[in-house]
């Protein structure tokens, strides 16, 4: 703080100090503790609603933590508590089945004598043999987008010369910074960015981890500066690779444009299908729909992860809950399969609906089922469960 304010701070508390004396004269102990006591939760209540204004807008920065803080004082109360445990358990007893599954061996205790690389590489085969199984038909929505088999080699050879670059180290490892520096530059160019007018950018791991960097830095940019390099050094041989034409072929068959995007044909179609609707206006490569026949969406969900010949696994949604559909190159090609199975799935799981079969959740369809019980002002318990979980060894 500068020198010049602090007279003035000191003044105000001092004038303040003599502002509450002043009020509290005459007033017994008793008195003051019970209004010292309101005034803190006055200032609570506001720091509350300050923050949750931030994050969800004023009318639910009052509705927000009013809420919470009914829901956790009712939780003091046994019957309550008792029944709110049991939704959250609810909410919460499928996530071993769903995350922990194939996770033999177990390695919880570093071996005493270091393995060599002939005991480590098939191990580490069999576990990419497994995971590539899960993704490679293109069930999948989005989570991996997938350039094709050379450049997935080319990308395991640029991660292997350039695996021990620290890019703290700047100076040392001068090309690896001069690729980082390459990659924001054409990023800012297909932005029409211009440096010498204040554009930039950073690198980071993920594309999540992008956004959410951003909201931080965004947050962050009156109260702190600091820098911190993060760099996958396979970008910018990915993109050398692919090169502008590459990617724009990608985004016509994925999304671009309407006379080849997969993720429009597959609306179109969606539409033309009784008992299902497309939620909102897809824009892009995501295509989000719920179910209009009274078929519960996990089960439909599950059910063509589980009884198709691609296995199908689509984003749960909640809020309104649904499911979505990440086209990508490796699925673009299969939006017609797709179609026909949704047609199917919704006439099974009707049949089951009309015959009374009572929804059976399974898998992602019991948390996800679930969890939308649970008061979302309590998700954050939820969450915190997860990835409880998906830290078990």
């Amino acid at each position: 703080m500068p020198s010049s304010s602090v007279p003035i701070v000191s003044n105000l508390i001092a004038a303040i100090r003599l502002l509450i004396n002043d009020r509290l004269r005459g007033k017994d102990r008793f008195d003051t503790v019970v209004l010292s006591t309101f005034t803190w939760f006055v200032l609570l209540f506001a720091y509350r609603f300050w923050k949750y204004s931030q994050r969800y807008g004023l009318h639910q920065g009052f509705e927000v933590p009013l809420k919470r803080y009914a829901l956790n004082q009712a939780r003091h109360i046994p019957q309550i508590r008792a029944k709110i445990d049991a939704e959250l358990d609810k909410a919460t007893e499928g996530l071993d089945e769903m995350v922990l599954k194939d996770v033999e061996p177990r390695n919880n205790v570093l071996p005493k004598q270091g393995k060599s690389s002939s005991e480590l590489i098939p191990h580490m085969e069999k576990c990419a043999e497994k995971e590539h199984m899960n993704w490679k038909n293109g069930g999948q929505s989005g989570c991996v987008y997938h350039g094709g088999e050379e450049l997935y080699e080319m990308q395991g050879k640029v991660l292997g010369m350039f695996g021990l670059s620290n890019l703290l180290h700047a100076d040392v490892f001068t090309k690896t910074r001069q690729m980082e520096a390459e990659v924001i530059a054409m990023t800012l160019n297909l932005f029409n960015g211009k440096p010498d007018e204040g554009a930039c950018g950073s690198v980071t791991s993920g594309g999540t981890e992008s956004i959410l960097l951003a909201m931080k830095a965004y947050r962050d940019w009156g109260r702190v500066h600091h820098q911190t390099s993060s760099c996958r050094r396979s970008d910018l041989g990915d993109l050398m690779h692919i090169g502008r034409d590459g990617y724009k072929e990608s985004c016509k068959t994925i999304g671009e444009r309407a006379d080849l995007s997969a993720a429009k044909h597959l609306e179109k179609g969606i539409n033309d299908i009784e008992g299902v609707r497309v939620l909102g206006r897809p824009s892009v490569s995501v295509v989000a729909i719920t179910c209009t026949n009274g078929v519960n969406d996990y089960d439909f969900a599950e059910w063509l992860k589980n009884n198709t010949k691609t296995h199908w696994n689509l984003n749960m949604l909640q809020m309104p809950s649904g499911v979505h559909i990440c086209v990508t190159r490796l699925n673009a090609k299969k939006m017609d399969e797709l179609l026909t199975d949704i047609e199917a799935g919704l006439k099974a799981e009707k049949a089951k609906l009309d015959a009374g079969v009572k929804s059976g959740h399974s898998g992602n369809a019991a948390v996800y089922g679930s969890a939308a019980s649970v008061p979302k002002e309590l998700a954050d318990i939820v969450v915190a469960k997860y990835l409880d979980t998906c830290y078990k060894a």
